[in-house]
């Protein structure tokens, strides 16, 4: 399928429109409601002749899939997949109010733009163009946008994957993730995400002995709590080897206009990573770091119920990350020898980390149509924290 400038233009300005709208769309999570965000969709999708599905996974849990037939069938469906709900927002902590779709100094702003209604717009036009054009298409193209993965998929791909699983299977998905582009020295370097850590979030809990304010006691649960937040908050956890975050990283030392040795010193040491913080590379230093390791980020904390009441517990969660082949077990021994054993800690969410292989035909494509608008350019597989 070729494309004019024309064309991509005015895709553009679809793709745009569609962004707007749906960002105005509310799908917060909790408590989700991507019901309407879903209804767009479809009223879209029928207007030009593409049958959407609602797939309710619980009231105001709505999913939406359509399927461009083949005609050949000679492989296997291609999935594109994104996610309506995002995570909430404060309008106060905005310029721009985050359910606005506002178009101002040249960005569409409001929540959800990025993760991930923006790649929502985008594979909403590839269906609508594909059905225009009429093609022979020699694979079924699927388009899934799914509830609830701010909050782990339960009400989204998970309910798919376990109820309707005909519907979305597929010789090949492509995600939100990866896509980054970074410039070094001559040449344009972009990811390709192939891997990603699990999940494993915790909720901490101290124990101590209640009482009044006025007469405090010798064990105050939010002060134990607190201890053990902040040695958490200010530990480094083992670094562990994953092939994916080593090819990453060894693309990058490559590619780099240091010498290969200083390059991966500086990825793989917290030294290095520190001194690429410091100049001007915070996100990047991030990524490298969190790829190497488990991570466990504090992130809620409750206790008490009144102000002059010393409370019998704290709590604490904790955003834990594993990396793939890293079993949830291990990850807790590891959060165990920073914040004690006095600590109480509950797993209570999961899911497993993973690495897939790259070297596929779509990989291929990506890299000769990268090519095609920039010249030179480089595709690297990565994995996302």
């Amino acid at each position: 399928m070729s494309l004019t400038n024309e064309d991509l233009d005015r895709m553009t300005d679809e793709v745009v429109r569609h962004l707007q709208a749906l960002v105005r769309i509310d799908t917060s999570n909790p408590p989700g409601n991507e019901r309407p965000a879903a209804e767009y969709i479809r009223e879209v999708f029928e207007n030009e002749g593409i049958e959407g599905k609602i797939l309710e996974s619980a009231p105001g849990r709505a999913n939406i899939v359509a399927r461009l037939k083949s005609e050949t069938g000679e492989g296997g469906p291609l999935l594109l997949m994104s996610h309506l709900d995002v995570v909430p927002a404060d309008p106060s902590e905005w310029t721009h109010h985050p359910f606005g779709g506002e178009i101002a100094d040249g960005f569409i702003w409001g929540r959800g733009t990025l993760d991930m209604k923006g790649l929502t717009a985008v594979e909403m036009v590839v269906m609508l163009e594909l059905k225009r054009r009429g093609l022979r298409l020699r694979r079924d193209v699927v388009f899934a946008a799914t509830a609830d993965e701010e909050m782990g998929s339960t009400f989204g791909m998970k309910w798919l994957v376990d109820n309707h699983w005909e519907l979305i299977q597929a010789e090949y998905a492509i995600n939100e993730g990866g896509g980054v582009g970074l410039n070094l020295g001559d040449r344009m370097v972009f990811t390709c995400q192939i891997a990603e850590k699990g999940i494993a979030w915790l909720r901490l809990k101290a124990k101590g002995e209640p009482g009044h304010g006025s007469a405090p006691t010798g064990k105050n649960a939010v002060v134990e709590l607190s201890r053990a937040v902040a040695k958490l908050g200010a530990a480094h956890l083992p670094r562990h080897r994953v092939e994916a975050a080593e090819n990453f990283i060894n693309e990058l030392a490559r590619l780099s206009a240091h010498p290969t040795w200083l390059a991966k010193l500086m990825m793989k040491t917290n030294w290095g990573l520190n001194m690429l913080k410091k100049s001007g590379n915070a996100t990047l230093a991030a990524l490298l770091y969190s790829i190497q390791r488990n991570t466990a980020t504090p992130t809620m904390l409750r206790a008490g119920v009144k102000e002059n009441v010393i409370p019998a517990t704290a709590e604490a969660t904790v955003d834990g990350r594993i990396l793939p082949g890293q079993s949830h077990e291990d990850f807790i021994k590891e959060v165990r020898k920073i914040v004690g054993d006095e600590i109480e800690i509950e797993l209570v969410k999961t899911s497993q980390g993973y690495q897939i292989d790259h070297n596929t035909p779509l990989f291929k494509i990506f890299e000769s149509v990268l090519n095609v608008h920039y010249p030179n350019s480089v595709l690297i597989p990565m994995m996302i924290s």
